[in-house]
């Protein structure tokens, strides 16, 4: 996809480059269902336990580590577009008054339920 400079981007386009990937619908499937704040170890190593064994062929995220992945790409852009709060510093996620919860992440409509929220934030 080729991007203009200066082109304003759509609810859509934010929710669908947002929730593109299986692994950061993953992680917010996780955190919603949670009610208290997650330690970025403790979400990575859900994160896998939920996933099950990984080939190279199926690990959306490549070689890489799933917690520095997280701290590196998924949780800043998650946090940039207001889906929950980071602090990459002490390594805590919260993520609260989501319009969708658990596996409805994975529904083909969770990028159409979150597109007006994914612009506002």
């Amino acid at each position: 996809m080729t991007v203009e400079y200066g082109v304003r981007r759509t609810p859509d386009d934010v929710a669908w480059s947002t929730l593109g990937k299986p692994l950061v619908r993953r992680v917010l499937a996780i955190l919603t269902t949670a009610e208290e704040p997650w330690d970025r170890s403790t979400l990575a190593e859900a994160i896998e336990a939920a996933s099950g064994p990984r080939t190279p062929l199926d690990r959306s995220w490549g070689d890489r580590d799933v917690e520095v992945y997280l701290h590196h790409s998924v949780l800043p852009k998650l946090d940039a577009h207001g889906f929950l709060d980071y602090d990459p510093v002490n390594g805590i996620v919260v993520c609260e008054d989501l319009p969708i919860t658990g596996d409805e992440w994975f529904e083909p409509s969770a990028v159409d339920d979150v597109a007006d929220f994914a612009y506002q934030s």
